[in-house]
């Protein structure tokens, strides 16, 4: 097809960017975009497999005819790893309320346990009772073109939403690079997401590789979605996220069509469910939730706050869930529902699914999560971690211990680590 006068949007069509940034913004996620596909292509080349149809495709290079379908994709919001991880509700709810201090690829990195592209922050009063929950689904990706293209704004943005005092030299390292673990990003404040899982790119690179369809040592399909993620590593196996992601992806592919994500190209939250949710006074809980950033009328909301004001006289954990008092800001995620779109449509002519290859799983050893391997043992793992680091400790001031933060770039979409290569 002729290549079309795409544009990919900001996510939730945010207004921060002028034309000029808005350009650089869609060469950024269509690079992504290419690099991804040649990454599946080059999958298929060491499978033996020469000159297959790539179903994934970009819709700067490939124009999307007026039949395609959508697909929503939803996910709990909440740490489906904690779960498995803690035995009980509340030891998971707790592990993951604070950031936590890990080793990865040799630096000491502090960022939130919270890895299911959804993020939170809590503020307590004097006697410990919450008295907002600030979420955030935008990615790193974001933030670290503002600082590079428009470091004003980057400062505005900062000032605006988390608190007035912020400075640039907070966010700045001292080789003038952008630090997504600054202090009010991770300790006193909440901007974007922290965790390595986190970002615009691990979205891209598992939908664009769950279009390759898999098969057994004994040439059966693989199409469970936990078979699929052990199958062909793309992500964390006990995340809500990923597999839902993988598999939902995967069922288009298997049916022939060809499939890119709906632009404008983010993970959003879908809202906030305040069934069975009661507070002192009889107000409607939902009232409390307030969105900060993005567009709710179309399902892409970016940052939202949970928040009761100081004239109602009592606070968010006098709300109860279900009868049970709000004690931890897992309680909310756990209502909040993400999601990502999918565009699908079938080509002309159809692709024959009986001819589709299918490449066999990946020999990567065995994997936490999966048949043959080992139970996540702590977050600190989950996140690429070494595994020495066991406890869940917060930390104080950080930015100091780690000036080479910036090169700690950990791609988790394809296992990276574990599987020795480089993705970006």
């Amino acid at each position: 097809m002729a290549q079309s006068p795409f544009q990919f949007d900001p996510p939730a069509n945010l207004s921060d960017f002028n034309a000029t940034l808005r350009q650089g913004w869609s060469q950024l996620i269509a690079d992504a975009f290419r690099s991804n596909i040649q990454g599946v292509r080059d999958e298929f080349s060491q499978g033996g497999v020469n000159n297959p149809v790539i179903q994934f495709y970009s819709p700067i290079e490939t124009q999307t005819p007026t039949s395609f379908q959508t697909l929503p994709i939803v996910w709990n919001a909440f740490p489906n790893v904690a779960n498995n991880i803690f035995a009980d509700e509340r030891s998971a709810l707790r592990a993951v309320e604070e950031p936590i201090r890990c080793v990865i690829q040799g630096n000491v990195v502090t960022y939130r346990p919270q890895d299911e592209y959804c993020e939170w922050h809590v503020k307590r009063d004097a006697v410990g009772k919450i008295k907002s929950v600030t979420f955030t689904c935008e990615g790193r990706e974001y933030w670290e073109f503002l600082a590079q293209n428009d470091p004003t704004t980057l400062l505005s943005l900062y000032q605006q939403y988390v608190d007035p005092s912020v400075q640039m030299n907070d966010l700045l390292l001292p080789s003038g690079q952008y630090n997504r673990f600054n202090k009010w990003n991770v300790k006193q404040g909440i901007m974007h997401l922290t965790h390595s899982a986190n970002t615009l790119g691990a979205e891209i690179n598992i939908a664009a590789h769950a279009t390759i369809l898999r098969k057994t040592s004994d040439g059966q399909p693989v199409t469970d979605a936990s078979d699929l993620i052990c199958c062909a590593l793309f992500g964390e196996p006990q995340r809500f996220s990923d597999p839902t992601i993988g598999h939902s992806v995967n069922e288009l592919a298997q049916q022939g069509f060809l499939v890119t994500l709906k632009n404008p190209v983010g993970l959003y939250m879908q809202g906030l469910n305040t069934v069975g949710w009661t507070t002192p006074d009889g107000s409607d809980a939902q009232r409390y939730w307030k969105v900060l950033r993005g567009d709710a009328s179309q399902g892409m909301t970016v940052r939202a706050v949970y928040e009761v004001p100081d004239s109602a006289n009592f606070t968010v954990s006098d709300i109860k869930i279900n009868n049970v008092p709000i004690e931890f800001g897992g309680q909310i995620t756990k209502q909040i529902t993400m999601s990502l779109t999918g565009i699908a449509f079938q080509p002309t002519p159809p692709l024959d699914t009986t001819s589709i290859p299918m490449l066999a799983c990946l020999g990567a050893g065995p994997v936490p999560g999966c048949p043959g391997g080992q139970p996540y043992r702590n977050l600190c793992e989950v996140s690429g971690g070494e595994p020495q680091i066991a406890s869940l400790t917060t930390t104080a001031e950080f930015a100091e211990q780690m000036p080479t933060i910036q090169q700690t770039g950990v791609m988790y979409g394809r296992r990276a680590l574990r599987r020795g290569t480089g993705n970006s």
